[in-house]
């Protein structure tokens, strides 16, 4: 890929049987995009697709499951030095961020949200 983007999708769901039929709805996505890669990252969903993360297509599955809450973080630090995150429900966008180092603790706080750890000092 020349412009590789990780892909990571959370869900929130009110049961466990939306929680089920929404992780399955994007485990199928991911396989589909990444038959290799696709991968259960813990409590995520893990996939990586050549230059944006999946917008169209998690706000199509977001439609469908009206109840669950889909947030999609994109990784494409290590080539591009951006990460994102964008939020979903009923098919809507309810929140969206794209940021680099230059966008200071907004960034910092993007970076632990998704990896967990904080932005290495002096990276």
């Amino acid at each position: 890929m020349k412009n590789p983007v990780r892909n990571l999708i959370a869900l929130n769901a009110p049961d466990p049987a939306s929680a089920a039929a929404a992780r399955a709805a994007v485990l199928a996505l991911a396989q589909v995009k990444d038959p290799e890669g696709a991968a259960e990252v813990g409590d995520r969903i893990a996939f990586t697709i050549d230059w944006e993360p999946a917008f169209k297509d998690l706000k199509e599955i977001s439609a469908k499951f009206p109840a669950v809450t889909f947030t999609l973080y994109g990784d494409a630090f290590a080539k591009m030095h951006w990460i994102s995150k964008a939020v979903y429900q009923s098919g809507k966008l309810s929140e969206e961020a794209t940021l680099s180092r230059i966008d200071g603790a907004s960034f910092r706080a993007l970076y632990l949200e998704i990896f967990g750890e904080a932005f290495p000092v002096g990276g």
